[in-house]
């Protein structure tokens, strides 16, 4: 594939989303073509065990995509592991600015647009759920993990785990270097790095609000009060990690 064609490169993980994936596909491709810069979709497939990574193929060959759309696929290895590989790749492709989102559709691809008005004034473009539509449990986890960074950090930063940010190329290759392997939420270090070096004047980082709707199809891998507690003190442990290394 051509180097430094595409201006913009998306990466999207994908785990067990057949029910989603085509039109998650459709309206990022409608969206990018028609109000977007030149793109790349790179779908990471995380082993999933439906058949999310043959609607994918399929697609892609119907729409002839295949200029537009990169598919990793990969054995189960997790979320960040999965946005971690999808950041790799964003690097090689030499895409100007890099975009991450998820694939179960609950923030729309058309609030893209309010993020891509921004590159104009900024380095780093977080989005932030104003009103989110997930369970209480993910959203005290939510304020644990806000409440942690700014322990740590001392950063007020309103949703550091978004998954729908757009940055720059430059800022990814000396932050990704820095976030821990196999972080089980890299974009939260990924936040942490790119508000510090806002603090330091390195960079500039905005916050944009966007909206986030219910999940309309696909199981949350994430589920149960004990299974989230343990991740909780997980990302945690990471973040004291990432605190002493800084």
């Amino acid at each position: 594939m051509p180097k430094n064609v595409h201006t913009l490169a998306v990466v999207i993980p994908v785990y067990n989303e057949e029910s989603a994936i085509e039109k998650i596909l459709r309206d990022w491709h409608a969206e990018l073509t028609s109000n977007g810069p030149a793109f790349l979709l790179i779908l990471i497939n995380d082993g999933s065990t439906d058949g999310s990574l043959a609607k994918i193929n399929q697609w892609i060959i119907q729409n002839n995509a295949q200029a537009s759309v990169q598919v990793i696929a990969q054995q189960n290895q997790g979320h960040g592991v999965s946005i971690l590989n999808g950041y790799r790749a964003a690097l090689e492709s030499m895409s100007p600015w890099i975009f991450q989102c998820d694939s179960d559709d609950q923030i729309e691809a058309k609030e893209f647009t309010k993020l891509w008005r921004a590159t104009t004034q900024a380095d780093f473009i977080l989005g932030q759920r104003l009103v989110r539509h997930d369970p209480v449990i993910r959203l005290v986890m939510s304020k644990i993990m806000r409440l942690w960074v700014f322990l740590l950090f001392g950063l007020k930063i309103l949703d550091p785990n978004c998954p729908f940010r757009l940055f720059r190329r430059e800022f990814l290759q000396t932050a990704l270097p820095k976030i821990p392997a196999n972080s089980f939420a890299p974009n939260i270090h990924l936040s942490v790095e790119a508000f510090k070096y806002a603090r330091s004047g390195s960079i500039k980082c905005v916050t944009i609000p966007i909206i986030h709707q219910i999940r309309q199809s696909g199981v949350p891998s994430l589920k149960g009060i004990l299974k989230l507690a343990a991740i909780s003190l997980r990302v945690i442990r990471e973040l004291i990690i990432h605190r002493r290394i800084q």
